[in-house]
């Protein structure tokens, strides 16, 4: 594998057949674990109200805002799990109170690949348990969705990265279970 090129984020190399591939790695495209996580967090505030949390922020290469799930890359030495309460609290400033498991059909265990074919670029989902007040990073806003609105929402005319690799049931099955979780907070169901 040719590397073309020595990016901060992103790499680009050439296999023998011809093919560009980009990567986040720099020793070479390794698609046996994933680069990033994105975080589905249940909040709770003051009065128990609960919600889903995302994020909106500019994104310069697509041009415009994107509302999506908090999400970042995972840092050399971090699992997925260390990387996504790591990126969550510093994306949205809650606390995080606890890191769940509802088991979906094995979801978030799977690693989803963003755009395979052109880069082995993957990530993994994290679900937390949040509470308190936003106080996001520069340049993002937090918006906490109700639950019954987040289908409507995420299929309006908003890009929403995280969820596009989801087909349209896929995304339901995940709504549904976040519902579960954010009506039913004992743990004990997931188990």
């Amino acid at each position: 594998m040719e590397k073309l090129s020595n990016g901060k984020w992103l790499n680009l190399f050439r296999d023998s057949n011809g093919y560009e591939i980009v990567s986040r790695k720099s020793g070479g495209p390794d698609p046996s674990k994933p680069d990033a996580v994105a975080v589905l967090a249940a909040h709770t505030d003051e009065d128990g109200k609960r919600s889903i949390v995302l994020v909106s922020q500019y994104r310069p290469a697509i041009g415009k805002f994107e509302l999506d799930l908090p999400c970042g890359l995972i840092d050399e030495g971090e699992d997925a799990n260390q990387a996504g309460i790591r990126e969550f609290t510093e994306e949205t400033g809650f606390k995080v109170d606890e890191l769940t498991s509802p088991t979906l059909n094995g979801l978030y265990e799977k690693q989803f690949f963003s755009s395979a074919g052109m880069t082995d670029e993957s990530w993994q989902y994290v679900v937390v348990e949040c509470s308190g007040k936003p106080n996001p990073e520069p340049g993002i806003e937090v918006v906490l969705v109700n639950p019954e609105d987040f289908v409507t929402i995420t299929s309006q005319n908003i890009t929403l990265r995280a969820w596009a690799m989801l087909s349209n049931s896929m995304m339901q099955l995940v709504v549904e279970n976040l519902k579960v979780a954010l009506d039913n907070p004992d743990k004990s169901r997931y188990n």
